[in-house]
């Protein structure tokens, strides 16, 4: 997924020295691309999530916090609908 998100950058960068060859050879994950925005929202949420758990631990009320900190995050992100719900917001 990273990889995506990587060659989607160089493609979308007016002179990157590869964008020709990035567009011949990686051009078809351009037709993916939602779904790769997509799936690295998710990554981050569960990143996100496991990283607050390791910092704070389970408590009773954990799940208020962390869907604050996620909304928070996503808010300023811009997060999809499908990956707001994910999150639980």
């Amino acid at each position: 997924m990273h990889r995506g998100i990587d060659v989607m950058m160089a493609i979308d960068t007016p002179n990157h020295p590869d964008k020709e060859l990035l567009e011949q050879y990686c051009g078809w994950i351009q037709r993916h691309r939602r779904l790769i925005k997509r799936l690295k929202q998710l990554n981050l949420i569960s990143q996100k999530t496991r990283q607050y758990i390791r910092e704070y631990g389970i408590r009773a009320n954990t799940e208020e916090l962390v869907e604050k900190m996620l909304e928070e995050k996503m808010k300023f992100l811009e997060f999809n609908p499908e990956a707001c719900e994910y999150a639980g917001n």
